[in-house]
């Protein structure tokens, strides 16, 4: 699991009200969550420093394939949309930030060809059925 702090250190839940972890604690909006969940213990997740919108690479943590993965870059498909994404074969590249604290991994099915092994970007807390995931192991 991985998830932003805010700036004391405690996880972020998640956006709002309506889309949260479930996991107590404050928002990134604002507000926070009074009852669901209480954490896990901090060995089952990572925290990432407070930032304030997605192209903050530097917060990212070795090890993790969110900070050795760059450089990184915004490309501008043939239909102007535009794509962060990472020097490890273009894989998506968002990082979270704190109105979108929690990360995913693997990509999307709308991303197209910016969804890999390598994607990671920011979600709100919530589930999302179209984002598929990856396993990180380290020793």
């Amino acid at each position: 699991m991985e998830v932003m702090a805010d700036a004391s250190g405690k996880p972020l839940s998640g956006r709002n009200a309506s889309s949260n972890s479930g996991f107590i604690g404050d928002y990134g909006e604002g507000g926070s969550l009074t009852t669901g969940y209480s954490w896990p213990e901090e060995k089952y997740y990572d925290k990432y420093a407070y930032g304030t919108n997605s192209l903050e690479y530097t917060r990212g943590q070795f090890g993790d394939a969110t900070f050795e993965i760059g450089p990184f870059k915004n490309l501008i498909y043939a239909n102007n949309q535009s794509r962060e994404i990472s020097s490890w074969h273009a894989d998506c590249a968002d990082f979270v930030y704190h109105e979108a604290p929690w990360f995913y991994r693997g990509g999307s099915y709308l991303d197209g060809s910016d969804s890999g092994v390598f994607a990671f970007g920011y979600r709100y807390g919530s589930v999302y059925e179209h984002f598929g995931f990856r396993v990180v192991l380290s020793l």
